[in-house]
């Protein structure tokens, strides 16, 4: 649900009970009343799941940082690799962007200076 429909629907919230008839109140028509706010904000658009894409099968070591990082996988997409090595996004996201295993991300910066240098 986004913002705006949290707004709209709490507007529509308030204008339910304004003019309801506050003059005979009981337990079973505030109760009645509630209920059909309640399916009311059910029935809104409900806000679309995030896909995260796959959980992790497997541990990511070093081994395997190396070559998503500069080894024979390195021209991998994120997730060909995650499908080949049954990683998640996250985890070889982080490794190609430098916030994980930081001595492979030193040896990764040294073998790119000695690619631009041969």
């Amino acid at each position: 649900m986004t913002t705006d429909n949290i707004t709209e629907a709490t507007q529509e919230v308030a204008n339910m009970i304004e003019f309801m008839d506050h003059s005979d109140l009981s337990m079973k028509k505030i109760a009645n009343k509630l209920n059909e706010v309640i399916r009311h904000i059910n029935t809104l658009e409900q806000r679309p799941t995030r896909d995260n894409g796959p959980k992790s099968q497997r541990k990511l070591d070093e081994d395997l940082a190396r070559d998503i990082l500069f080894g024979e996988d390195k021209d991998l997409t994120v997730k060909e690799a995650c499908q080949k090595y049954g990683l998640s996004y996250g985890q070889v996201y982080s490794v190609r962007e430098g916030y994980t295993f930081k001595k492979v991300q030193i040896e990764f910066e040294s073998w790119k200076e000695e690619q631009r240098n041969s």
